[in-house]
């Protein structure tokens, strides 16, 4: 048993709310770090870090940043929270909330590694965010250039370097992503290096509304792969939902709580996949979440060439 699946069993046993959101934490970190589940690799996987765009919005493509908006000031979440709708082109209108991760760093040092949103040493919560352990996030910093991703929909990002920030809007459905991806190439005013970047974002707690999931599994022939169990798991809860695919390989999970950050993942005794769990961040219903075992030829292969 791997260290993924020995968290994932501990955590279906009765203990305490405290030691199980400890456990949760790290099934997440494992889940981000470890290449055998890590889910984002079609769409984009940077230095281990993979994240993917599994949202309402299908019509998402891995562009560069949006265009920025200069402020001459230390603008915060909060600032841009209260700019009436129809400024800016109404590029604010879709915040509901002031809060904010500030990450600090050394304009001199180039930054490159994962952070929670919670309070550290080089974050600081803001606008009354609370801090969230489950939700994680990327950030590449040097000089006057960052890019970024998020387990959590940003809306936007402040890029402050000097006494002036360039400000990028994002839709709320926008997890930014790099080299190719929305989250890629932001950049302070100016020569000025960045100092602080900060990430704005909504509420998106729970609403009691309930929502699927829904996809396929196949085999590497294109073929349905039937009896394949897929589990859906809550991080914050813990709470895990079952289904198994029909005839043609099909499976749907309903009753699923809006605003919750879940891992699915997929078992077949006669399939092995290299993408066998996959993170989504659920806002509406979502369909398409689909599983495609590897040949079996190239298993065989990988078996063999094993230590």
């Amino acid at each position: 048993m791997n260290s993924f699946a020995f968290l994932k069993r501990i955590s279906e046993l009765s203990f305490d709310c405290s030691i199980r959101r400890v456990l949760h934490v790290l099934m997440v970190v494992i889940f981000i770090l470890n290449p055998a589940v890590s889910t984002f690799a079609q769409k984009y996987d940077v230095d281990g870090l993979t994240f993917e765009k599994e949202l309402a919005d299908s019509s998402y493509q891995l562009t560069n940043a949006p265009a920025p908006i200069k402020f001459n000031s230390n603008v915060t979440c909060a600032d841009l929270n209260s700019i009436p709708n129809g400024h800016y082109g109404g590029a604010f209108s879709h915040m509901n909330k002031n809060w904010g991760l500030k990450f600090t760093k050394d304009p001199s040092i180039p930054f490159n590694g994962m952070f929670t949103f919670t309070d550290t040493a080089d974050t600081t919560l803001e606008g009354g965010a609370p801090a969230e352990y489950w939700v994680l996030g990327h950030l590449e910093a040097a000089g006057t250039v960052a890019n970024w991703s998020s387990n959590k929909p940003i809306t936007a990002v402040i890029v402050k370097g000097g006494t002036s920030a360039n400000v990028y809007p994002y839709s709320s459905t926008s997890l930014g992503g790099f080299p190719a991806g929305d989250g890629t190439n932001l950049t302070s005013v100016g020569q000025n290096a960045i100092n602080h970047v900060i990430f704005c974002y909504n509420d998106l707690a729970p609403t009691g509304a309930e929502v699927s999931v829904s996809g396929r599994v196949m085999a590497a022939n294109g073929q349905s792969v039937a009896r394949a169990v897929v589990s859906i798991t809550n991080i914050e809860t813990g709470e895990i939902r079952h289904a198994t695919t029909n005839g043609f390989g099909f499976y749907v999970v309903t009753d699923l709580e809006v605003g919750s950050f879940y891992y699915v993942s997929v078992y077949s005794k006669r399939h092995q996949f290299d993408v066998s769990t996959r993170g989504i961040w659920l806002i509406d219903e979502l369909a398409d979440v689909d599983f495609v075992a590897v040949a079996e030829d190239l298993y065989v292969e990988k078996e063999e060439s094993a230590p």
